[in-house]
């Protein structure tokens, strides 16, 4: 068993060490360590000794080797029944150490991730500003030279040279980013009215970028630049390397008017291609038509 007399020294050691262990500042708070008054523990230092359990809890917690050669009687150190049952009393007080140290820190604990999860709430929520993002996967239209077919074919029997083919148009899917991003597309999209919960509904969209950009004390004409300009970086649009398909991202600050700004884009984009393709063809056909008039009347001048 273990020696009750302890001298002074001793005594103020193993107090030191645990102030020091626990960062107590104060007596009373080793003896709220050993569970008893502050008056009791200055009778243990008067007395130069400290109770067999109380000491006992001391080692346990602060000294194992010397626990294990004071409080081990000899003959149970042959049975390795009786160590066994040591080894796990030794294991249990380690655990119940841990856990008087997590019940004393609960409120660091528990407090900092509950803070961390509150302040990162308040910023997602209240101070961030939400973008959120549309994608489209834009497929190829079928584009033909069929309307002026028989215009080349009857070119081609008068022996005619033509300067143009219907085999090298430009492709589909490099004439359309190309209309995605002009600055002709960007004007008429940024008359459409849209609907939107910060704005209201019927708002063109020129005037919902000059509240988002706070520039509606500007002038017109910088207003419509600038306007255009942060429209531009909303629109996201390339080719994929090994097919003519085409992805198309919008973002904006609300969802359904993210939707809503992609699905005007992919329309106007669309009526604006269709235009450029009509043009090519109205084009070739009035220099097909003028040529062949040409021709008809040489002949007949000729006869």
């Amino acid at each position: 068993m273990l020696e009750p007399g302890h001298n002074n020294q001793d005594i103020d050691k193993i107090i030191n060490n645990i102030m020091d262990a626990n960062g107590y500042r104060h007596h009373y708070e080793v003896a709220e360590y050993f569970m008893v008054s502050a008056q009791t523990l200055s009778g243990w230092v008067k007395q130069q000794k400290i109770p067999p359990k109380h000491l006992l809890k001391y080692y346990n917690d602060f000294n194992q080797d010397k626990l294990e050669q004071t409080v081990i009687h000899p003959s149970v150190s042959t049975a390795t029944n009786d160590n066994w049952s040591v080894s796990s009393q030794t294991e249990k007080i380690s655990l119940k150490k841990v856990y008087q140290l997590l019940y004393k820190n609960k409120k660091i604990i528990i407090g900092f991730p509950t803070i961390v999860f509150i302040v990162a709430i308040i910023y997602l929520f209240f101070v961030a500003n939400l973008v959120y993002k549309t994608s489209a996967v834009i497929l190829p239209t079928e584009g033909t030279g069929q309307n002026i077919s028989g215009l080349l074919g009857a070119a081609t029997q008068m022996g005619m040279a033509m300067p143009f083919s219907m085999d090298n148009e430009i492709a589909w899917d490099e004439i359309y980013p190309e209309i995605v991003n002009s600055e002709r597309l960007r004007r008429i999209v940024l008359q459409d009215t849209f609907s939107t919960s910060r704005y209201g509904a019927g708002i063109p969209l020129q005037i919902i970028i000059s509240n988002e950009l706070n520039i509606l004390n500007k002038p017109a004409h910088e207003q419509q630049q600038e306007s255009s300009k942060h429209l531009n970086e909303l629109i996201r649009v390339n080719k994929t390397r090994l097919s003519s398909i085409v992805n198309l991202d919008v973002y904006g600050f609300e969802p359904e008017f993210t939707a809503t700004l992609s699905k005007r884009i992919i329309d106007h984009s669309g009526k604006l291609q269709r235009e450029y393709k009509t043009n090519q063809i109205n084009q070739k056909r009035q220099f097909l038509e003028d040529r062949i008039s040409a021709i008809e009347n040489e002949v007949k001048n000729a006869e």
